[in-house]
């Protein structure tokens, strides 16, 4: 090799840089020496400066004179030069990157922990299922990636859904609402709005009592109207006192309804009202 350098024609093979037959620097894998460029004396050097070390190693390779190889977990099998730490490719770990990642995992921070699993994969070992619909999920909430599950009409772009469609809840919607509910029930209780005819309860599932007119009553349990005239309290369990006029009475005390006049000295209260003895 016949080297060009400063408008002078370097003659010693392999030279790039010289000063008439004095050789400076020489051309990867060889290293100058007087009159001549020597090649390295290691396979492995890249560049040397002399015949006992090498000052870069080609790629695969690390140590003082680059005889020893980088592991196989090793990006692009390239590793520091000094220790020969690399990053490591997909389902390795280590310093050396010496360490296969657990059969389960697509790639981990060590041999009990994944970092990334297959699709459709969670869990710190990737053991458990995503419930996605066959798409992925976070691997520590489960929570599904960017997709809204079916029973979802909204949700985030962590998958958590804001919105899901009527008769289910939770943060997937993967929940059923009480089938006692009317219109759905709350998101993130499951809770119902509203109960059929017949039912109360956050969930519904309770009975409204006997005593409720058509069986019709609030989500507390209170009747709305008691089904029979001589019946009271909340839930129309009670029956009214027999002196009152009529068996009718008051619907929350059950007291009798009617009260002596004002210009009367004693009447039969409870039965008619009408004056016994007067002023």
């Amino acid at each position: 090799m016949v080297t060009l350098i400063l408008g002078q024609t370097c003659e010693i093979t392999k030279c790039t840089s010289c000063s008439g037959s004095t050789c400076h620097s020489c051309v990867d894998g060889y290293f100058p020496s007087g009159k001549n460029c020597i090649r390295c004396t290691y396979t492995g050097c890249e560049t040397c400066s002399d015949s006992g070390s090498c000052d870069k190693c080609t790629t695969g390779y690390w140590g003082p004179t680059c005889n020893d190889g980088c592991r196989a977990g090793c990006e692009g099998y390239v590793c520091d030069m000094n220790n020969g730490s690399c990053t490591c490719k997909l389902g390795y770990y280590g310093i050396h990157c010496e360490n296969l990642c657990m059969s389960t995992c697509h790639d981990c921070t060590d041999g009990t922990q994944c970092s990334m699993c297959p699709v459709g994969r969670h869990g710190p070992s990737c053991s458990l299922i995503c419930d996605c619909s066959g798409g992925s999920c976070d691997i520590v909430t489960g929570t599904c990636d960017g997709q809204c599950p079916s029973q979802c009409t909204t949700c985030s772009d962590t998958g958590l859904c804001t919105a899901c469609q009527t008769g289910f809840y939770g943060t997937q919607c993967s929940q059923t609402c009480s089938s006692s509910c009317d219109g759905g029930c709350e998101i993130n209780t499951g809770m119902c709005f509203t109960c059929n005819i017949g039912y109360y309860g956050p969930q519904c599932d309770q009975q409204c009592s006997l005593g409720c007119n058509n069986l019709g009553c609030h989500q507390n349990g209170t009747c709305y109207e008691c089904n029979l005239t001589n019946m009271y309290g909340l839930n129309c369990n009670m029956q009214c006192p027999s002196v009152c006029h009529n068996n009718t009475c008051h619907r929350w005390t059950g007291t009798c309804p009617f009260n002596c006049d004002s210009q009367c000295q004693a009447c039969d209260e409870c039965r008619s009202g009408k004056c016994s003895n007067s002023f």
